[in-house]
């Protein structure tokens, strides 16, 4: 791909071959925090992040709050909600294959493989049956493009992409589209915070919640649905790739990577998730 246009041509483009140290940050959601705490002090909350090890049965002696989340350090659309002391027996069966470096080997998302292969607990934005809309900023050298909204992500998942200034202009293909999502009440400082994290990068989707007040921190990802989704109409497609700056760099073998283990095939389960693979 010499010459991509689209916005999905380009993901396709820097998973095939922009390897830059600036992306290093992007995939290690441990790392993420502090570097959103550097960049956006003013404008975000940062969940708290609690333990970190490659051993889950560590977690009988960490003093968790009432409600937390379990999620891979190295890889995305994996998430266990939980509350109080954990049922590590009921946590390693249902993590099992969590580290499988499914990123890498099934997807090609290099800057996966700088990110520390582990386990993460942090503390839950909001309380269990309180499905908080994500709102994920397609941010460009700083500045904000498209909006696109994550309405009931573990019951009915729905998607729409709205205008900085939250008019609708389209949806995700394939994707089922979510309910009108009204205007934000933090939109402003949702914008500010997107903003402020996006400067330096080419581009970056910086992922943010507004709970109680105040805007929260999610995830920043330079791979938005692994390239595998284009939005409708085509034309939004076409327009917003148009406002991403590829670097100017001449194309490049994918250099080889020595992680040990982590070359190791993904496990079946891990090669099916990658078929499935969420925005």
């Amino acid at each position: 791909m010499h010459d991509p246009q689209y916005f999905t041509e380009k993901v396709l483009w820097r998973i095939a071959h922009d390897r830059r140290q600036l992306l290093a940050v992007t995939c290690d959601k441990a790392r993420m925090k502090e570097w959103a705490r550097q960049n956006a002090p003013a404008f975000v909350q940062i969940p708290r992040l609690r333990w970190q090890g490659r051993d889950l049965r560590e977690l009988a002696d960490v003093d968790l709050p009432e409600h937390w989340v379990l999620k891979p350090n190295h890889r995305s659309a994996l998430v266990q909600f939980g509350s109080g002391a954990p049922d590590v027996d009921d946590l390693l069966s249902r993590t099992a294959g969590w580290l499988d470096p499914l990123q890498w080997v099934a997807l090609g998302e290099w800057a996966y493989t700088l990110a520390d292969a582990s386990y993460l607990v942090e503390d839950r934005i909001g309380v269990p049956g309180d499905e908080l809309t994500d709102f994920k900023f397609y941010v460009f050298e700083g500045d904000v493009a498209l909006v696109h909204t994550d309405t009931n992500r573990f019951t009915h998942r729905g998607h729409r992409l709205y205008s900085p200034d939250w008019q609708w202009v389209g949806r995700a293909k394939g994707m089922p589209t979510g309910e009108d999502v009204p205007r934000p009440e933090l939109l402003e400082e949702m914008l500010e915070a997107a903003s402020a994290m996006g400067r330096g990068f080419d581009f970056i989707r910086v992922d943010l919640y507004q709970h109680d007040g105040q805007v929260w921190f999610g995830e920043i990802t330079p791979y938005p649905g692994s390239g595998t989704i284009s939005w409708q109409p085509d034309e939004l497609d076409l327009r917003i790739g148009r406002r991403w700056r590829l670097p100017s760099f001449d194309e490049t073998p994918v250099p080889p990577v020595d992680h040990g283990a982590d070359r190791r095939v993904a496990s079946p389960g891990a090669r099916e998730a990658a078929s499935r693979v969420p925005l």
